[in-house]
């Protein structure tokens, strides 16, 4: 429905026109345009005109500055491939658990399944490079200067409200050229976490608050990356120019290589999770409780239906924390989950020697590559998978077409193109893949994809800034939803985000 005013020039409509599914939405948006010229140009001066004119342009004189502080120097890259021969189809547990198991602190492992076109790399590293570092953002209370932490990594403790651009800086002085040969583009860096209380350095409010770091990023120089395409094995070094420097990248290289020699050879063998079904473990599962139980839970439930039907959110992303009190070494309990729930983009970060991130979102926030082009893959929509084909066809047909989910997707893929628009060059922001099924091993998806190229003064880090967080873990619009979400959840999400 559209309304128009009898003689002010007031027009509204009862939908939103800049969905990416209203029909002819771009032709309202344009009729808009000119009948607002046309009112214009019938009161006011034609002195005022081509300022008017110019401001609707479609570009602007800030979208074409050029970055000034891009390093005049900076790191290189150098690295070595090995053919990763007699090992297992997927030989990255192998490979970790040899070379980062033992207890090594900090250490990561960013996980892609075999098999899965959109992650074909899988990274590994820890933190006994020479450049290495910790960056830890919690509170309001920065130490400014280093630390050292059990003598392992040097740490850098800033408040969350210097923790962007101190990142960004850090980043800059650091860049590296991409290196021919390389078929990934992560080329060292920092590997870490942002938690969901980032949210009030981004237009949210800070309610919710953990003992754990609101952020913890660690300086990567020493890299590992698995091509699960080519059974390749990719050892990387971020240093800086000299002999010493490349020595000490040589000596680094040969050691990995005797490790993955001996591992190839079967010296290094495979430990098995304690928390395998195996009929000859007694190892007792660890014992979960929820914060708030079901009948508290649905009564947030029935809380944000009302705020729906009163028009305050049309999605509420509600979640509730799980807890247990038994002694679970992560890896181990890290190594059950991928077992059992193996998904793109999983992850295993023990940035501390108290606590670890164990994660198996197949969902992607954020992509930005060194030429400014930036992705986003929001997922809203999900079913169980089946064994029986001619079912599991069924449920991916019925995820498809289903009007809840589709719903769901498409607002949150209107919420990330509002995101992406606000660093994004106008224009740039577009959607080539809508509510497409990706399918994993134990359930179907629903994902979008959205992508923009970022303006010429605007980094990876300002474009994280404002699409943070992401609004599948919120909902639409965000920041009203947010504060309903504050209300209702009763502590910190940290790293769910």
């Amino acid at each position: 429905m559209g309304v128009q005013h009898k003689s002010r020039p007031l027009f509204g409509v009862q939908f939103h026109p800049e969905s990416i599914c209203t029909e002819h939405g771009r032709t309202i948006i344009e009729n808009f345009h000119r009948i607002t010229l046309d009112q214009l140009a019938g009161s006011l001066s034609p002195r005022l005109m081509p300022v008017l004119k110019g401001i609707a342009d479609t570009s602007s004189p800030m979208d074409r500055l050029v970055d000034s502080g891009a390093p005049s120097t900076g790191m290189t890259l150098r690295w070595r491939k090995q053919r990763m021969t007699s090992t297992p189809h997927d030989p990255t547990e192998n490979i970790f658990v040899s070379l980062y198991g033992e207890g090594a602190f900090p250490s990561f492992w960013l996980d892609s399944p075999p098999d899965v076109d959109s992650a074909r790399f899988s990274y590994m590293g820890d933190a006994s490079g020479p450049y290495a570092e910790l960056v830890v953002a919690q509170g309001a209370s920065p130490n400014g200067e280093p630390e050292y932490v059990d003598e392992r990594v040097r740490t850098i403790r800033l408040s969350k409200s210097d923790f962007f651009s101190e990142l960004d800086n850090r980043l800059q002085s650091r860049a590296c050229p991409q290196p021919e040969g390389l078929p990934f583009s992560y080329n060292c860096g920092y590997v870490g976490y942002i938690g969901y209380e980032f949210k009030d350095q981004c237009g949210g409010r800070g309610l919710h608050h953990s003992e754990l770091p609101d952020a913890m990023m660690l300086f990567v120089d020493r890299l590992l990356v698995f091509d699960h395409r080519e059974s390749d094995l990719y050892m990387v070094c971020a240093g800086y120019e000299g002999e010493s420097e490349e020595l000490n990248a040589g000596k680094w290289f040969d050691l990995v290589e005797e490790e993955l020699e001996l591992l190839q050879e079967g010296n290094l063998k495979r430990d098995p999770s304690p928390f395998l079904n195996t009929p000859n473990r007694h190892t007792p599962m660890p014992m979960f409780h929820l914060e708030r139980d079901r009948c508290e839970y649905m009564e947030d439930v029935r809380e944000c239906l009302a705020e729906i039907q009163e028009g305050e959110t049309y999605e509420v992303c509600l979640t509730n924390r799980i807890r247990s009190s038994s002694v679970v070494e992560p890896l181990d309990l890290y190594k059950t989950l991928r077992r059992r729930n193996d998904a793109p983009y999983a992850a295993f970060l023990r940035l501390s020697d108290e606590w670890a991130v164990c994660c198996c979102s197949p969902e992607r926030f954020l992509r930005v590559d060194g030429e400014g082009y930036v992705e986003s893959k929001p997922i809203k929509g999900t079913s169980r998978r089946s064994d029986d084909p001619d079912e599991d066809k069924k449920l991916r047909k019925n995820l498809e077409a289903s009007p809840k989910d589709r719903a769901e997707n498409l607002m949150i893929v209107d919420l990330v193109r509002h995101d992406l628009g606000r660093t994004c060059e106008t224009g740039s922001v577009h959607v080539p893949q809508l509510m497409q099924v990706e399918s994993y091993r134990t359930v179907h998806q629903l994902v979008s994809t959205v992508r923009g190229r970022l303006l010429p003064h605007h980094r990876g880090i300002s474009c994280l800034k404002k699409a943070f967080p992401m609004g599948s873990m919120t909902g639409a619009p965000k920041l009203r939803t947010m504060s309903i979400i504050d209300r209702l959840e009763k502590s910190a999400r940290v790293s769910k985000a």
